[in-house]
């Protein structure tokens, strides 16, 4: 009842929620409400800004500003003095501006505009949030919905997205109706185990279970249902190579569909199949299946981790998000489920009648068929030796657990061993060929083929320029007179554009020595000259740099003046996007890379990658693994070779991920004892409970194993946080280094200029050459905070956030800002040239702190390595120390098992005095006193049972003795009072006393047999037979029923044959004697089999035995009777045990009798090969 509730809860749970999560709007509505919030905050923040520029200058209300959707400026007396905080408007973005108004006069007043870049992608989520619509709604260039909205006087085509976007809604809706599924396999599985073990097998349930998981499968792969999921990256295809398992959704299922049929295979199979017949098939399928699954398991693993989206490296376990770590505890359950198969099936294996080597031979045979499988289905790619070498050890290890049958924590760490090691080296090898992929794609990214369609606009522009004055202009120049760099690109490029507005062109001339001769312009002559150096010739004067996607034009002029210079024109063209592209995925690169031209190295990246020696990179020519380096090669042409290098982690890497796996499982498998210890559902082959039946010995190595874990975990929670803490506190320290450094620097170049726009001049025009030397991506801000330059185009803020450029004024309080400068990888300082106001402020753009994060997951990673075998050394240790402080009570408690009064028990050794040593002591104590004890009760015992006997002979001859006293005198009364008559009376007196000598001679004889027992002769004989007789002799009776149930097949025992006859005589007749007169009597004799014993069972419906004469039953004086001598059954218990089998019986009162004779069979070869047969009637 409880789990039909919780299906049903979870089931209205998911369905509530995916409704709610797809609720459709009126998208109308949604426009409306942002066009209302975007019109209520323009007009709440027009009030502000009058209410400012109406004020005598009282900054301190611009505060209110700080939550505004717009960007707005806000300027006094013609000068900036307050900006909101808009860090993403950059210059790319400057034409995204949407002018809304301007409130003011042309002195005092304020600009408001609307950033609207990425909104043809999708509105600002915060914006949208606070305006409060949930769906998406887009810029719409083409109107195709109709939706407008009005701002100011602007007009704006909206799109929208109907549905919500509640991510986190739709995976909890999926993981419920999931759980839903999973609840409902667990009940039915539960119906179909009830109903085996009543020998009925619901194929309506099994039915239902297939169909369920079928269809939750086939329902989860059809596109109006996963259309419900947008966004839930559970559907996102991480597996392209698997059409079976492509997302992480198919992965779930699919592991919980194949636990359940495992399990339904479990409580099904050994109904149905006769594993003795079958063997050789059963030992062919078991090799089948233990090499497939791995083979599975390999390709499905390789499959997520080449996946680009998908991220399982353990450099980057920070960067680790929900569907690495989904897919990592879904390959450890992936193992724990071939565990479980394979175990059955060597567990069915053991139990047929295959000797070893037709076993081994067959498993080969099953190998090498799913060997043949999975090579022509191309699922194998990794070293096929390792694999089979793995497999074979998994099977032979497997193989020997299964017929130990011992389960132990030892056994547990061991697997945890094995599988993790497999996932380690799986995850290892495949991230291997992963990183080999990207960078093989990186490098051929990185080469850049020239564009033909440039290259004839360049030759076009090349030939006006050849024919044009211009260097004839430029050659008679003066040598010391400088030229403005922006006059002549201006003069040059006004008329020569070409038709790609992301084609970026510059220009600059040096002299012979690399001195630029453009007045106030700093050019690295070195950098310039390099890339040419590097370039390929493509035309006359033309090359082409594949590396930066430059066009270069090189043009020699020789100036009139002095005949014997060289002036050097350098006309270059770069695509921009190409460019911003590269640098940012060149920033993500963890592996250094170099290129040699005409086997010359040309470039070198190391990536804080330690550099392998030149001749070697010379001498690699292929993508290959040496002297402890990865390399990756590319030669696009016959000039240029690259080279990608990255360090090996050799063994570090593989521990660390099998540490990471180890831990991660364990913790899997701790959650899955703790379910099962309170639901009970795994299967019982895995006994993964915690409970008061533990022994003594787990819960010592539980207990240590636990303390060692959380230990781990606290001092490396401990240790991480404070060494993050550290690090980031060491990078702010370097980072204000660095600034004071280039401050320093900026304020020794201009301390001696006269104004601060000479300054700013020179700032401007020495900015890369700060930005060289420092090795710093830096960004040149006016007085204002407006953005004047940088070293680096398109990725600069249009202004610093206005929270910085307020530190140095002290008139506007408290400022509010929306900033996280936590966050921000650029730092602002302001340069003064005296000490009043600054003249310009500087941007650094600090690298992140990846490498940190690096460091701390490296240093965690060996805390990690160095617990994970601490943790195996104390394993061992808590093993051996359990085992050194159970050992001794195992004995004990096996000694306990074995002791007998009467007997003489062997006593314990202990040497150490300790508690252990105590307890061992009493008990050698107590075992001394109990055979004392058990001589005087045996003595006292004999004693009664000797008066017992004496009481009982003397009335059994009382008996006899009586009538013989009766019939003498009745005999010497005649003889006297009628002589004639004794004659008479002499035969009849004659024949009473005969028969009651006779009497007084059976009961000499049964107490003289009691006492020496005779010795038993046993031999080979069939149970079968000796029923038969029995029953033979005693079914002809007409007041009674006596039936015999008997096997088809003959058991054979080693017994006394006239033993079991007496025995079976006395237990037939007590049986008649005790039903009553009243009662038609019933006797059945059973013959069976109950595992290597044979059962005899005689029941009656006579009148039982009362609860306090049973007891007594088997001693020597015991009856029901009104005669015997009560010697029967103690002398058929004794029989039964000279031939090692026992008497036992069961009753009711006034209902019957079963009396049961157990005897061990014959070991013959007939039964060894049927012990396990299941009998399928």
């Amino acid at each position: 009842m409880t789990s039909r509730l919780a299906i049903a809860a979870f089931f209205i749970f998911s369905s509530f929620l995916l409704i709610y999560s797809n609720r459709t709007t009126d998208p109308a509505s949604s426009v409306k409400k942002l066009e209302s919030y975007l019109n209520e905050s323009l007009h709440k923040d027009s009030i502000i800004i009058r209410q400012y520029l109406n004020s005598e200058d009282d900054r301190i209300i611009l505060n209110q500003l700080a939550g505004a959707p717009y960007f707005i400026e806000v300027y006094r007396n013609d000068s900036i003095i307050y900006w909101t905080d808009r860090t993403e408007i950059n210059e790319l973005y400057q034409n995204d501006l949407l002018h809304v108004q301007k409130i003011g006069d042309s002195i005092n007043y304020s600009e408001i505009r609307m950033n609207l870049s990425g909104w043809s992608e999708g509105i600002s989520p915060n914006l949208l949030s606070k305006a409060g619509i949930r769906e998406k709604l887009y810029l719409s260039p083409n109107n195709e919905s109709g939706y407008k909205i009005n701002i100011s006087l602007n007009e704006l085509n909206i799109d929208a997205d109907t549905r919500y976007e509640h991510v986190f809604s739709k995976s909890v809706s999926w993981w419920s109706l999931f759980l839903t599924m999973v609840l409902f396999s667990v009940l039915l599985l539960k119906i179909i185990k009830q109903h085996l073990l009543k020998n009925k097998t619901s194929f309506s349930h099994i039915i239902y279970l297939l169909v369920g998981i079928l269809g939750f499968k086939l329902l989860n792969n059809m596109e109006i249902f996963t259309s419900l999921f947008t966004g839930y990256h559970g559907f996102e295809l991480l597996n392209k190579g698997s059409a079976f398992t492509p997302t992480l959704a198919d992965l779930v299922i699919n592991l919980w569909g194949g636990g359940t049929l495992i399990y339904l295979a479990y409580l099904i199979l050994p109904t149905r199949i006769n594993f003795q017949k079958n063997s050789a098939i059963l030992a062919f399928a078991t090799g089948f299946v233990t090499l497939l699954l791995f083979g599975i398991s390999v390709h499905l693993i390789e499959g997520f981790v080449l996946s680009s989206v998908v991220n399982l490296e353990i450099e980057a376990l920070l960067q680790f998000n929900g569907v690495s770590f989904a897919l990592i505890i879904c390959f450890s359950l992936l193992m724990i489920l071939i565990f479980q198969s394979t175990q059955l099936m060597y567990e069915y294996l053991h139990k047929s009648a295959l000797n070893t080597s037709k076993k081994y031979t067959f498993l080969s045979l099953g190998w090498l068929a799913a060997l043949c499988l999975i090579w022509c289905a191309q699922w194998l790619h990794v070293p096929l030796w390792i694999f089979v070498i793995f497999v074979i050890s998994y099977s032979l290890i497997l193989d020997a657990y299964v017929e130990n049958k011992e389960q132990k924590i030892t056994y547990l760490i061991w697997w945890l061993i094995m599988f993790s090691g497999f996932l380690a080296v799986c995850l290892f090898y495949f991230g291997l060929k992963k990183d080999i992929n990207t960078r093989t794609e990186f490098l051929n990214q990185y080469y850049i083929r020239p564009d033909d369609s440039i290259i004839r606009s360049l030759v076009e522009i090349h030939d006006s320029l050849i024919k044009s004055d211009i260097f004839s202009k430029i050659a008679s120049l003066d040598a010391h007179s400088k030229l403005d760099k922006h006059d002549l690109e201006q003069f040059m490029f006004e008329k020569r554009n070409l038709n790609d507005a992301n084609l970026e062109s510059s220009l600059e001339l040096f002299d012979k020595k690399g001195n630029t001769l453009f007045n106030n312009h700093f050019a690295n002559y070195h950098k310039i000259y390099q890339s040419y150096k590097n370039a390929t010739q493509i035309s006359k004067n033309l090359y082409h740099n594949p590396f930066e996607d430059k066009y270069i034009l090189r043009l020699q002029i020789a100036p009139s003046t002095y005949a014997s210079s060289e002036w050097y024109l350098f006309i270059i063209h770069q695509h921009t996007n190409n460019l911003r592209k590269r640098s940012s995925y060149e920033n993500a690169t963890n592996f250094g890379y170099v290129v040699f031209s005409q086997g010359k190295l040309i470039s070198k990246i190391e990536a804080n990658q330690s550099t392998p020696d030149i001749s070697l990179l010379q001498s690699v020519d292929s993508t290959q693994i040496k002297d402890g380096y990865s390399f990756v090669v590319l030669q696009p042409s016959s000039q240029y070779k690259i080279v990608s290098f990255k360090k090996v982690s050799g063994l570090i890497k593989p521990i660390s991920l099998f540490s990471f796996i180890f831990t991660l499982c364990g913790l899997i498998l701790l959650f899955l004892s703790l379910i099962n210890t309170k639901y009970d559902f795994l299967p019982e082959n895995i006994s993964l409970k915690f409970g008061t039946r533990s022994s003594l010995k787990t819960k010592i190595q539980v207990a240590i194993i636990l303390l060692i874990l959380v230990t781990f975990l606290i001092i490396g929670a401990i240790t991480g946080y404070y060494f993050k803490n550290l690090i980031e506190v060491n990078q702010k320290n370097k980072n204000k280094q660095e600034a004071s450094s280039i401050n320093h620097n900026i304020v020794s170049d201009i301390q001696h200029l006269p104004d601060d726009e000479s300054a700013l001049t020179l700032l401007n025009t020495k900015l890369k050459e700060y930005s060289f030397v420092h090795d710093k991506e830096l960004s040149l801000y006016d007085k204002n905070g407006r953005l004047v330059g940088s070293s680096i185009n398109g990725i600069n803020p249009m202004r610093i956030p206005f929270a910085k450029w307020a530190e140095t004024k002290n008139v506007y309080g408290n400022v509010k800002t929306s900033v996280d400068f936590k966050a921000l990888k650029t730092d602002y300082f302001p340069v003064f040239l005296n000490e009043n106001n600054p003249l310009a402020y500087v941007g650094i753009a600090h690298k992140s702190y990846h490498n940190s994060s690096g460091n701390i997951l490296d240093f965690l990673s060996t805390i990690l390595n160095a617990y994970i075998f601490l943790f195996l050394i104390a394993g061992a240790m808590a093993i051996t120390i359990a085992n050194s402080i159970t050992q001794p009570l195992s004995i004990l408690a096996e000694k306990l098992k074995k002791f007998k009064l009467g007997k003489t028990n062997e006593l314990l050794e202990w040497n150490s005095h300790d508690e252990i040593g105590t307890l061992i002591h009493d008990y050698n104590n107590l075992t001394h006193e109990l055979e004392r004890s058990a001589g005087i009760i045996a003595k006292t015992e004999r004693d009664m049972a000797w008066r017992e006997m004496a009481k009982q002979v003397a009335h059994e001859i009382k008996n006899p003795l009586t009538p013989m006293k009766l019939s003498i005198q009745y005999l010497d009364r005649t003889a006297k009072d009628y002589p004639d008559k004794a004659q008479d009376l002499i035969p009849r007196i004659s024949a009473t006393l005969i028969e009651q000598i006779d009497n007084l001679t059976q009961i000499a004889n049964e107490f003289s047999n009691f006492a020496t027992m005779p010795q038993a002769s046993n031999e080979k004989i069939i149970l079968n037979e000796i029923v038969e007789t029995i029953h033979d002799l005693f079914r002809k009776r007409d007041d009674m029923e006596i039936n015999m149930i008997e096997p088809i097949d003959d058991l054979y025992v080693f017994a006394d044959k006239n033993h079991l006859v007496r025995i079976l005589n006395n237990l037939l007749k007590n049986a008649i004697q005790s039903i009553p007169e009243s009662r038609r009597g019933k006797i059945e004799i059973e013959l069976s089999r109950n595992g290597n014993n044979a059962i005899i069972r005689i029941s009656d419906n006579g009148t039982g035995i009362p609860d306090q004469m049973k007891d007594k039953v088997f001693t020597p004086n015991f009856t029901t009777k009104s005669s015997g001598t009560g010697l029967g059954l103690a002398i058929s218990a004794n029989m039964i045990e000279s031939f090692n089998g026992k008497i036992y019986f069961e009753t009711k009162v006034d209902k019957g009798t079963d009396f049961y004779i157990s005897i061990p069979l014959m070991r013959l070869d007939d039964y060894l090969g049927n012990e396990q047969r299941v009998s399928l009637d």
